[in-house]
């Protein structure tokens, strides 16, 4: 679930959210940037033959869910309105999301259309510069070249990976016009390789399955399929491809 849009004025059930929220299990997930910082240290360690532990997506609290200050520190009811509370927060993201449909209306001009591999360097450009900034000879002197092609490319940051996808299935939609809905269900999408099963919207959903990716089995627009698509993961018939630390 986004709080973003949970907490918009317009949303009618926000009490029943609230309720639900306090009443079942949360687990959080970490930002997309710092689940894939996390991947691409993976593959950092994996280019140099080394072994690190696996990317770190969930937390039990939103005290632990980011690198920044969490808005509310209890429940995940409190987090909800502690959002409802900021509305300038919101409509900050709201303006953000809607900048990055409009970008992504350049369509088949893309990048990530053209030259595929491109957005993959510099997400690992940036990573490499971060670490090096920290410390010096960080991943012994690689550049993002080399740990693309020794970590075996985008399978090695499967989040990422998923993320460009689902943008790259948008773009080559040339008539599809792009909205901030469309921004945070690719962002949404973006666990799905670390989560069992993934409920998306079915224009989302079916991005996922139209890039051929392993969790197109694993994600589904009906909740009605979710039960199902558990017990296939826990029984191996879909098994989870990418593994996530604590």
């Amino acid at each position: 679930m986004h709080f973003v849009e949970l907490a918009s004025p317009g949303f009618a059930s926000v009490a029943d959210a609230r309720a639900l929220l306090r009443d079942v299990p949360v687990a959080w997930t970490l930002s997309t940037a710092e689940v894939w910082d996390s991947e691409i240290a993976v593959a950092c360690a994996k280019a140099r033959g080394l072994t690190r532990e696996p990317p770190r997506v969930f937390c039990s609290t939103a005290l632990d869910w980011s690198r920044g200050p969490s808005p509310a520190p209890g429940n995940a009811a409190d987090f909800l309105d502690a959002v409802i509370e900021q509305p300038a927060e919101r409509e900050s993201l709201l303006r953000a999301a809607d900048e990055a449909a409009r970008t992504t209306m350049l369509k088949t001009d893309a990048a990530l259309i053209k030259h595929p591999d491109i957005p993959l360097l510099r997400f690992v450009e940036d990573h490499l510069a971060e670490g090096r900034r920290r410390t010096a000879g960080y991943a012994d002197g690689l550049d993002a070249a080399d740990v693309v092609r020794l970590s075996g490319g985008y399978a090695a940051v499967p989040s990422l990976h998923l993320f460009h996808s689902t943008i790259g299935q948008r773009l080559r939609l040339v008539a599809q016009k792009s909205t901030r809905n469309d921004v945070f269900d690719d962002y949404h999408a973006a666990y799905a390789p670390y989560a069992a099963t993934t409920a998306l919207d079915r224009g989302t959903a079916a991005r996922v399955r139209s890039a051929g990716l392993a969790e197109r089995h694993r994600v589904t627009a009906c909740l009605g399929d979710v039960p199902g698509l558990i017990d296939d993961v826990e029984s191996g018939k879909a098994p989870l491809v990418a593994s996530a630390g604590l």
